[in-house]
């Protein structure tokens, strides 16, 4: 009995999802949550960095990203970019700390001006949280925009053609 000849089965293509990296649009910085950013330069000034940061992609304006868990992004700092991002982690706790202290202070006397200003500076400190070193702001489809890029940073990445249709016709 005479067996066909086998033929070779080509390899299904691989499922993986395409890499995405950062770019940008006419000097804005976009940043898909799957990709890393360069930390060769400083995010924020261009120069050598001394360290890297593990920061969060918060917004100041956008209270539900405050304190609630948000996507990281590692990021490289120069000397005073690094002493900024520590002296706004430490009024953040400290203002938290001290709102908090209020709080139970102001509940335990009943003293309701005491509670008030507890209360709004525990929720002050989520300013100095969210306006460390970047901000972003959810672009849907796992992508945001970072603000707070030096611009010789930003140059530094691809630019994105921006694909638009003619006067008159939407784009599908």
């Amino acid at each position: 009995m005479k067996y066909p000849d086998p033929t070779p089965v080509e390899p299904e293509p691989s499922a993986e999802p395409e890499q995405r990296y950062p770019f940008h649009i006419d000097g804005i910085l976009f940043y898909p949550t799957e990709s890393e950013l360069p930390t060769d330069i400083c995010i924020k000034s261009g120069r050598a960095p001394v360290a890297t940061v593990t920061q969060s992609i918060r917004h100041a304006k956008s209270f539900a990203t405050w304190y609630l868990p948000c996507p990281k992004v590692e990021i490289a700092l120069s000397k005073k970019h690094l002493d900024d991002h520590r002296v706004a982690h430490a009024l953040t706790y400290s203002l938290l700390g001290l709102g908090l202290l209020l709080v139970v202070v102001g509940a335990a006397t009943l003293s309701f001006v005491t509670l008030g200003i507890g209360l709004v500076t525990a929720v002050l400190s989520g300013v100095f949280r969210a306006r460390a070193s970047i901000q972003g702001w959810d672009r849907g489809e796992g992508i945001y925009q970072i603000a707070g890029a030096h611009d010789s940073y930003i140059h530094r990445l691809p630019e994105h053609e921006v694909v638009t249709g003619e006067p008159g016709r939407d784009v599908e």
